[in-house]
């Protein structure tokens, strides 16, 4: 029976450790996933802000687009004469 039992002594030291081991992964994957879920978070937020600076530029282009056309439609008259035949 001693024999039995520092045999599965032995083998309870070996699953012991491998659950250490297993532990300390899953410890360490952990932190990497935590990492990997902030850059996430952070890419997200640049890309987010990328459109927005799209959508604001695309809003000027169009502001500066629209006062073009409507400026090149009117006609300034800076000076003018109006001149009538006189009526009796």
């Amino acid at each position: 029976m001693d024999k039995d039992q520092k045999k599965l002594n032995e083998e309870l030291k070996v699953i012991k450790s491998k659950m250490a081991h297993d532990e300390e992964r899953m410890a360490k994957d952990e932190t990497k996933l935590i990492s990997e879920e902030k850059e996430i978070r952070r890419l997200k937020l640049s890309l987010r802000g990328l459109i927005a600076l799209i959508l604001i530029v695309a809003a000027i282009g169009g502001a500066i687009l629209a006062y073009l056309t409507y400026e090149n439609r009117s006609v300034s008259i800076e000076k003018s004469d109006i001149e009538s035949p006189s009526i009796n």
